[in-house]
């Protein structure tokens, strides 16, 4: 009888890489404080770079299971500003990540690129006036399977451009929520193969009856609407902080009622 051996190996990069940036953003607080005592500015900035690798190594094992190696990246990062009645907070989400599976083709586990800057000027009690711009798209090719070769998404295929104002309430650091009657959304497929069959909504290439291409796919699609925007976050204990958004949009252009 063979023996059974397990052999599993894990190696996390993350948790120290959180506390020294931690400890970065409260001194970046701190110091912001100090200077909004002197002269009035008030500038909040901070971040947190976090890398994670595992391996797990497979030999025998009557549990059964696959040998793996997987690996991400994270960076996030802020810069706020608050002066008197006017209001700037910006952002920046960064996010990778692969895992390779025994006898299985490479896939992605994470893919994130997201900029997002706010401006506002208070009306009323935490409420404010403000102007939203949000970028998003995404690193490399995605596909719908692990074992696909064609690509459903490139970098650039989808991006998303949010552009509107509306109504900002912000009683504390930790919720905001943002909701406008007047938002451009700018839906752009940079791929034209992906254009051409018209997807993400924009409009696909126009073919004969035999096939061939009269006109291409847009790289385009511009939409009017409703958003809204909420966000919440919090200090669980140390080194662990909670956040989750809700992100909704109604498009007045095409199906209305419809949230995506």
């Amino acid at each position: 009888m063979k023996p059974t051996v397990p052999l599993s190996f894990v190696a996390l990069l993350s948790s120290t890489a959180i506390a020294q940036v931690d400890q970065t953003i409260q001194q970046a607080q701190m110091q912001a404080r100090s200077a909004a005592d002197t002269t009035g500015k008030i500038w909040t900035t901070g971040g947190v770079f976090n890398v994670n690798f595992s391996q797990v190594q497979l030999i025998n094992w009557a549990g059964g299971g696959i040998s793996s190696v997987s690996g991400s990246g994270l960076f996030n990062a802020f810069a706020n500003r608050k002066k008197g009645k006017h209001s700037w907070d910006n952002s920046i989400a960064l996010a990778y990540g692969l895992m390779a599976q025994e006898g299985k083709k490479t896939f992605k586990t994470d893919d994130r690129l997201e900029l997002n800057s706010k401006y506002g000027y208070e009306i009323g009690k935490s409420l404010y006036f403000s102007t939203l711009f949000q970028f998003r798209s995404q690193f490399a090719d995605g596909f719908k399977t692990v074992d696909d070769s064609v690509a459903i998404s490139r970098f650039l295929a989808p991006a998303y451009v949010l552009l509107g104002v509306g109504f900002d309430y912000k009683p504390n650091d930790n919720f905001s929520l943002f909701a406008s009657p007047a938002m451009a959304r700018f839906v752009i497929v940079g791929d034209q193969t992906l254009a051409d069959a018209g997807a993400f909504g924009v409009e696909a290439a126009v073919r004969d009856t035999a096939g061939n291409m009269l006109t291409p796919g847009e790289n385009l699609d511009f939409q009017f609407g409703a958003y809204l925007n909420a966000q919440y976050k919090k200090d669980i204990a140390k080194n662990v902080n909670f956040f989750t958004r809700l992100e909704l949009f109604s498009n007045y252009l095409r199906s209305p009622r419809m949230w995506t």
